[in-house]
């Protein structure tokens, strides 16, 4: 039977998000479904009070089951996370946020989702007092994605044997980065040598020789670079209504670009601008956005990975909770209940040869 210390000294080893059951087994010379069972004692998670600013994502838990995206819910204030979801599906949301008591629920101010609909409608019926916005850095994601679906569209008329081999061709396959970047983020000072010009430039050189290839290229970068404009913003000047002007200026040059690309971003924009309009509120400072949330999911999908997969989603979801917020702590008492194991624990995966 293991000691009060090392049952601690285990519980205390699982926290960091790159421990796994395995690992700290083998520390500890116990099996790894005695270590599962010290966690599922000691660790079980309950949801967090909603808060004033809160963040709504997503994230790929597993393949293997019907509902592979998991939800989550995090405080933007204070940067830790209020609850897991097993799925983003709208019945199992509804029913999810029906339990919570109206009270707290009103208590909601903001609300940061990125472009999916079905987070608006679920806050439209369940935080009548929220404001809907949208992350900014999806919106400039969306309009990225927008420009490099010209460059490939461009780059297929380049795809023939007899141009694969020019300049052109090679500069829109593998130096689109270059439009993709913000143009005040280019160096214009500092000279390398460019093996597919064959000669010396700067980022900035090369962005501009790339949109030399064609003209609709070139005006696509230009609308992506007045949005990024659009998108930067200071507390100290902004001002709503010069700022919905701009907008309706970015849509109105987007749909008339007759760049069927920009045409569909400017429509995409258009159904979301109040709530992108909503973005530009500022809380201690900070712009509000989906960026702490964002930073979490890349940290459980690190966990899942070093894991080698999870199956049982109510012990993934204390791990992560209990690992990404830095104040959870575990039971000193156990926890009777317990946490059915789904399926057999997966080992690594070995390649057939």
């Amino acid at each position: 039977m293991l000691t009060a210390s090392t049952v601690i000294n285990i519980l205390n080893d699982l926290k960091p998000y790159t421990s796994t059951f395995s690992s700290v087994a083998k520390k500890y010379g116990v099996s790894v479904s005695t270590v599962v069972d010290i966690f599922d004692r000691h660790v079980q998670i309950k949801r967090k009070t909603l808060t004033h600013i809160l963040c709504f994502d997503e994230f790929y838990f597993n393949r293997h089951v019907k509902k592979k995206y998991a939800f989550m819910i995090m405080d933007f204030s204070k940067k830790y996370i209020i609850d897991i979801v097993e799925s983003r599906w709208s019945e199992d949301l509804y029913d999810y946020f029906f339990h919570i008591p109206l009270e707290e629920r009103n208590q909601v101010k903001y609300i940061i989702i990125d472009m999916y609909s079905n987070y608006k409608f679920i806050i439209h019926n369940f935080f009548k007092s929220a404001i809907i916005c949208v992350d900014p850095f999806h919106v400039v994601k969306k309009v990225n994605d927008s420009l490099n679906q010209v460059r490939k569209r461009i780059m297929k008329k380049y795809s023939t044997d007899e141009l694969k081999n020019s300049v052109d061709y090679k500069l829109l396959k593998s130096r689109y980065y270059i439009i993709l970047k913000n143009e005040d983020s280019l160096n214009f000072e500092k000279f390398y040598y460019d093996r597919v010009l064959g000669h010396t430039t700067t980022e900035l050189g090369l962005k501009e020789r790339i949109l030399q290839i064609n003209p609709i290229l070139n005006e696509a970068y230009k609308i992506k670079e007045e949005y990024i404009n659009f998108n930067n913003e200071n507390q100290k000047t902004f001002d709503i209504d010069k700022k919905t002007k701009e907008f309706d200026s970015l849509i109105k040059r987007m749909k008339l670009s007759n760049i069927q690309e920009m045409i569909e971003c400017a429509k995409t924009l258009t159904n979301w601008k109040q709530e992108i309009l909503n973005s530009f509120h500022w809380y201690d400072g900070r712009r509000l956005s989906n960026g702490p949330i964002e930073g979490k999911n890349n940290y459980i999908k690190k966990i899942i990975s070093n894991a080698n997969g999870l199956s049982n989603f109510k012990r993934a979801r204390n791990k992560f909770i209990y690992s990404q917020n830095q104040y959870e702590k575990y039971l000193i008492n156990e926890n009777k209940e317990s946490i059915k194991r789904i399926g057999n624990y997966r080992g690594k995966y070995k390649k057939r040869k």
